[in-house]
């Protein structure tokens, strides 16, 4: 996850520019079948306020492989907050 880290800051850049002061929390659950792709996923309430940065983000992790292994349901945090 932390590898594609680039690619959920995006979706939240892009929320800053609709809302600059927009921070939050998404917290992913997703499912990871034995070929290391994700089946479906989702958000769990509650959901960070901007949904075009929860689609984006939802959409970015159904793209990552994480190779050959046990399926899974992970349940994962993502803090949304600008740089200082």
């Amino acid at each position: 996850m932390r590898s594609n880290y680039f690619e959920f800051r995006t979706c939240y850049e892009d929320a800053l520019w609709r809302k600059p002061d927009a921070t939050g929390r998404v917290q992913l659950r997703f499912v990871i079948n034995e070929a290391g792709q994700v089946l479906k996923s989702c958000v769990v309430p509650p959901v960070f306020a901007d949904g075009e940065a929860v689609d984006c983000i939802l959409a970015r992790v159904k793209g990552i492989d994480f190779g050959l292994g046990d399926g899974v349901t992970v349940v994962y945090p993502i803090v949304l907050m600008p740089y200082k």
